[in-house]
Protein backbone atom coordinates (compact mmCIF):
# COMPACT_ATOMS: atom_id res chain seq x y z
CA UNK A 1 0.00 0.00 0.00
CA UNK A 2 1.78 3.28 -1.14
CA UNK A 3 1.64 6.27 1.45
CA UNK A 4 -1.27 7.99 1.62
CA UNK A 5 -3.86 5.27 0.72
CA UNK A 6 -6.12 3.82 3.48
CA UNK A 7 -8.08 0.90 3.91
CA UNK A 8 -10.49 -0.08 5.41
CA UNK A 9 -9.91 -2.23 9.25
CA UNK A 10 -11.64 -3.85 11.24
CA UNK A 11 -11.58 -1.73 13.84
CA UNK A 12 -14.52 -2.30 15.94
CA UNK A 13 -14.41 -5.75 15.50
CA UNK A 14 -17.49 -8.00 13.39
CA UNK A 15 -20.99 -7.20 14.05
CA UNK A 16 -23.49 -10.12 13.20
CA UNK A 17 -26.43 -7.80 13.15
CA UNK A 18 -24.83 -5.23 11.10
CA UNK A 19 -27.59 -3.62 8.84
CA UNK A 20 -26.33 -4.33 5.09
CA UNK A 21 -27.65 -1.22 3.60
CA UNK A 22 -26.39 2.29 4.74
CA UNK A 23 -26.94 5.93 4.75
CA UNK A 24 -24.54 8.37 2.84
CA UNK A 25 -24.12 12.16 4.40
CA UNK A 26 -22.06 14.41 2.29
CA UNK A 27 -19.31 16.98 4.36
CA UNK A 28 -17.41 19.51 2.71
CA UNK A 29 -15.03 20.46 5.25
CA UNK A 30 -15.63 24.45 5.79
CA UNK A 31 -12.96 26.59 7.63
CA UNK A 32 -14.51 26.07 11.05
CA UNK A 33 -13.27 22.61 10.84
CA UNK A 34 -9.87 22.87 11.11
CA UNK A 35 -7.19 23.68 13.06
CA UNK A 36 -3.95 25.75 13.61
CA UNK A 37 -2.13 23.48 11.25
CA UNK A 38 -5.15 23.14 8.60
CA UNK A 39 -6.03 19.69 9.24
CA UNK A 40 -9.54 18.53 10.63
CA UNK A 41 -9.90 19.11 14.17
CA UNK A 42 -10.74 16.24 16.04
CA UNK A 43 -13.89 17.27 17.83
CA UNK A 44 -15.45 18.09 14.70
CA UNK A 45 -14.86 14.71 13.45
CA UNK A 46 -16.96 13.47 16.27
CA UNK A 47 -19.61 16.22 15.65
CA UNK A 48 -20.03 15.27 12.19
CA UNK A 49 -20.31 11.59 12.59
CA UNK A 50 -23.22 12.02 15.00
CA UNK A 51 -24.81 14.48 12.60
CA UNK A 52 -24.93 11.82 9.84
CA UNK A 53 -26.05 9.03 12.62
CA UNK A 54 -28.71 11.53 13.47
CA UNK A 55 -29.26 12.65 9.61
CA UNK A 56 -29.65 8.85 9.26
CA UNK A 57 -32.29 8.23 12.20
CA UNK A 58 -34.52 10.90 10.79
CA UNK A 59 -34.30 9.48 7.83
CA UNK A 60 -36.21 5.79 8.79
CA UNK A 61 -38.72 8.20 10.98
CA UNK A 62 -36.96 8.25 14.34
CA UNK A 63 -35.62 12.21 14.90
CA UNK A 64 -33.61 12.22 18.08
CA UNK A 65 -36.23 15.27 19.74
CA UNK A 66 -39.72 12.75 19.07
CA UNK A 67 -38.37 9.97 20.93
CA UNK A 68 -36.95 11.94 23.99
CA UNK A 69 -41.08 12.72 23.59
CA UNK A 70 -41.97 9.67 23.37
CA UNK A 71 -40.09 8.79 26.71
CA UNK A 72 -36.77 6.92 25.69
CA UNK A 73 -33.69 8.19 24.12
CA UNK A 74 -30.57 7.23 22.78
CA UNK A 75 -27.38 8.53 24.43
CA UNK A 76 -23.75 7.87 23.04
CA UNK A 77 -22.01 5.28 25.76
CA UNK A 78 -19.11 4.85 23.50
CA UNK A 79 -17.01 6.45 20.50
CA UNK A 80 -14.17 5.91 19.04
CA UNK A 81 -12.22 6.84 15.84
CA UNK A 82 -9.43 6.27 13.58
CA UNK A 83 -8.15 8.94 11.23
CA UNK A 84 -6.34 7.20 7.74
CA UNK A 85 -5.44 10.47 6.42
CA UNK A 86 -5.60 14.30 6.83
CA UNK A 87 -8.79 16.14 6.09
CA UNK A 88 -7.53 19.38 4.65
CA UNK A 89 -9.99 22.92 4.29
CA UNK A 90 -12.43 22.42 1.08
CA UNK A 91 -11.74 18.51 0.96
CA UNK A 92 -15.13 16.52 -0.01
CA UNK A 93 -16.21 13.40 2.35
CA UNK A 94 -18.97 10.83 1.69
CA UNK A 95 -19.78 9.93 4.75
CA UNK A 96 -21.94 6.14 4.94
CA UNK A 97 -23.18 4.74 8.29
CA UNK A 98 -24.44 1.09 9.03
CA UNK A 99 -26.19 0.02 11.85
CA UNK A 100 -25.85 -2.54 14.50
CA UNK A 101 -28.97 -2.68 16.60
CA UNK A 102 -28.61 -5.19 19.32
CA UNK A 103 -30.87 -5.71 22.45
CA UNK A 104 -30.27 -2.41 24.32
CA UNK A 105 -28.23 -0.55 22.00
CA UNK A 106 -27.43 0.00 18.58
CA UNK A 107 -23.62 0.45 17.23
CA UNK A 108 -23.23 2.48 14.17
CA UNK A 109 -20.31 2.69 11.97
CA UNK A 110 -19.50 5.65 10.16
CA UNK A 111 -16.81 5.67 7.64
CA UNK A 112 -15.60 8.79 5.47
CA UNK A 113 -14.27 8.23 2.05
CA UNK A 114 -12.49 11.25 0.54
CA UNK A 115 -13.71 11.94 -3.25
CA UNK A 116 -10.74 9.44 -4.53
CA UNK A 117 -12.60 6.90 -2.30
CA UNK A 118 -9.67 6.60 -0.14
CA UNK A 119 -10.66 6.02 3.93
CA UNK A 120 -10.04 9.37 5.48
CA UNK A 121 -11.52 8.05 8.61
CA UNK A 122 -13.49 5.43 10.67
CA UNK A 123 -15.73 6.42 14.02
CA UNK A 124 -17.59 4.03 15.80
CA UNK A 125 -20.74 5.28 18.21
CA UNK A 126 -22.84 3.27 20.37
CA UNK A 127 -26.11 4.35 21.56
CA UNK A 128 -28.05 3.03 24.34
CA UNK A 129 -31.53 3.16 24.61
CA UNK A 130 -32.86 4.30 27.88
CA UNK A 131 -36.13 5.27 29.68
CA UNK A 132 -35.77 9.37 29.64
CA UNK A 133 -37.89 8.96 33.23
CA UNK A 134 -35.85 6.38 35.07
CA UNK A 135 -32.33 6.70 32.51
CA UNK A 136 -32.71 2.91 33.03
CA UNK A 137 -31.68 0.67 29.72
CA UNK A 138 -34.47 -0.62 28.27
CA UNK A 139 -34.93 -3.17 24.99
CA UNK A 140 -34.43 -1.51 21.28
CA UNK A 141 -38.09 -0.80 20.54
CA UNK A 142 -39.44 -3.12 17.66
CA UNK A 143 -39.96 -0.44 15.80
CA UNK A 144 -36.94 0.82 15.27
CA UNK A 145 -35.26 -2.78 15.15
CA UNK A 146 -37.75 -3.24 11.95
CA UNK A 147 -36.53 0.27 10.69
CA UNK A 148 -32.93 -0.84 10.98
CA UNK A 149 -33.52 -4.04 9.30
CA UNK A 150 -35.39 -2.48 5.81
Amino acid sequence: MSAGMAEPVELFGAYPNTVVMSYEYNWKIRFDDIDRAGVLFYPELFRASHRAVEDYMEDIGFQFGEIVEEGWGMPVVHAEAEYHIPLRYGDLVRIEVTADPGETSVHFDVIGYTDNDEVAFEVGETHVTVDMETFETIEVPPELQEALAE
